[in-house]
């Protein structure tokens, strides 16, 4: 995973785009080497101020790497988070899932923040499963309601094209 801006970029809240990389061990001697296999340049902005979200690469199923990102953007001083992951896919590295993982408004009076708070478990055969709750501060949730914003709660789970959520799983 490499992020990249131009240089000619002055926004000082832009967030760089992320490019993907995949490369595989071959033989070689003396050593091994290694050998590009897929690349998605400038696949996705990931990030804020110039800075790239860190950057975590987490099993999804056995055999099945995802690059996991837990992002912080924030304009006018309402800060909000987000978990994305992005695997490859098929023939092309994709988005597997998206949650807003919490909110703050740094503006208003009363604290009216929320968070989601997240736990990944791996069953015997190397499955995901992704849960998460969300804990409110006093009077967030209604806040939350009221400007229309959605928080995750429940499970996920890798299905081999992307994190769905149990209830849907066949």
């Amino acid at each position: 995973v490499y992020a990249s801006q131009s240089d000619d970029n002055g926004c000082h809240a832009c967030a760089p785009w992320g490019s993907f990389f995949q490369f595989e061990q071959v033989p070689s001697t003396p050593a091994p080497a290694w050998q590009l296999v897929h690349a998605a340049v400038g696949q996705e902005p990931v990030g804020s101020w110039g800075v790239m979200a860190p950057v975590h690469v987490l099993p999804l199923s056995h055999q099945v790497l995802g690059v996991w990102f837990v992002a912080s953007y924030m304009a006018q001083g309402f800060n909000s988070e987000a978990m994305l992951v992005y695997s490859w896919v098929g023939e092309d590295w994709r988005q597997v899932f998206y949650a807003s993982t919490g909110e703050t408004d740094g503006n208003a009076e009363d604290d009216l923040s929320w968070q989601a708070h997240w736990r990944l478990a791996y069953d015997e055969g190397g499955a995901l499963t992704l849960d998460m709750a969300t804990r409110f501060s006093p009077g967030a949730q209604d806040w939350a309601k009221a400007q229309g914003h959605e928080w995750p709660q429940g499970s996920w789970r890798f299905d081999g094209r992307a994190l769905r959520a149990t209830c849907c799983l066949g």
